[in-house]
C-alpha cells in the first residue's frame, strides 16, 4: 500500500497519467495505474472493498448485540417491576 503513494510521487513528472491540469492529488489514481497496472490496481480495490465490507458487518454485529443487551435488561428490570 506504501508502494502505491511512494512509487508514483517518485515518478511524477515523467508518469505518462500526470495531468498537470489536476495537480498531483488529482493524477495520483492516473499514476498508480500506470506504474502498477489495471489488474493489480483491481485487486487492491476489490481487498479494500471487501476490508471496508468486513468494517460495516463487524460495527453492525456489535450494534445488534448491544441493542440485545438492551432488551435483555429491559425485559428483566420490567420482570423485577412485576414481582
Amino acid at each position: 500500500m506504501v508502494w502505491g503513494v511512494v512509487v508514483p510521487l517518485m515518478t511524477y513528472p515523467w508518469a505518462s497519467g500526470f495531468n498537470p491540469q489536476s495537480g498531483l492529488l488529482g493524477s495520483l489514481p492516473y499514476m498508480y495505474l500506470h506504474v502498477f497496472g489495471t489488474e493489480f490496481s483491481y485487486a487492491v480495490v476489490v481487498a479494500l472493498g471487501l476490508w471496508a465490507a468486513g468494517l460495516g458487518l463487524t460495527a453492525n454485529a456489535l450494534v445488534e448485540d448491544v441493542q440485545w443487551e438492551r432488551l435483555l435488561r429491559a425485559a428483566e428490570r420490567l420482570s423485577d417491576l412485576e414481582k
